[in-house]
């Protein structure tokens, strides 16, 4: 695992609650149901029993949804500061690191938002063909991004500063893509900053 990834996951373990209150308010709302919106159209043809996974579920709000649509998912996170928060909430949650550790089994639905963006471009493609490898035929992975250009460590009012990789649309579609997986759906919110939005995409692993 990267040193990048290490310094991000040891900010989620420093101060969790400044983290909730500074990301998941009121004032992210807009962001807050792009994610639903994308997440519920990608389910939309599926049986209640699939097998879903998230990966990076953090306070937990995604899980949430989707168990509020008749859905049960496996919620996971590598920060163990958010494993026990979501246990504190009531969540089944275990320590997942989609770098270091294998899926124990095969999914239909497999959710990242705001993960990929902590990893460097090397583990992006590792990470996104290890999910390809996790998912049944007809399975759906939906990700976030963050687009831009370059990398850098940024502090965002938390007193420590986290790893960002930042991808441009067609560069991230094609990580996708180059891993087996066709593309559903993309879509982007307002600018966070000039130049960087947050980029949404839904992908499936098609039978071949």
């Amino acid at each position: 695992m990267s040193r990048e990834n290490d310094e991000t996951i040891a900010v989620y373990n420093s101060d969790v609650k400044r983290y909730v209150e500074r990301f998941f308010s009121k004032d992210n709302d807009d962001n807050h149901r792009f994610v639903e919106g994308i997440i519920g159209r990608s389910l939309k043809n599926f049986p209640k029993d699939i097998a879903m996974f998230e990966i990076g579920a953090g306070p937990g709000e995604y899980a949430e949804y989707i168990e509020s649509l008749g859905f049960k998912i496996e919620i996971t996170d590598v920060a163990d500061s958010f494993v026990e928060y979501l246990k504190s909430r009531g969540h089944v949650a275990t320590k997942f690191n989609l770098i270091t550790d294998d899926f124990a089994k095969k999914y239909d639905f497999i959710l990242a938002i705001a993960v990929l963006l902590h990893l460097t471009k090397p583990e992006v493609i590792a990470a996104v063909k290890k999910i390809y490898g996790a998912l049944n035929w007809g399975g759906v992975f939906v990700f976030s991004i963050k687009t831009g250009d370059g990398e850098e460590f940024v502090d965002n009012g938390l007193g420590a500063k986290r790893y960002f990789n930042y991808y441009q649309s067609d560069e991230i579609l094609k990580v996708a893509h180059d891993a087996g997986f066709s593309i559903i759906e993309t879509n982007r919110d307002n600018e966070v900053e000039p130049g960087k939005a947050h980029f949404y995409v839904a992908v499936r692993k098609e039978k071949k």
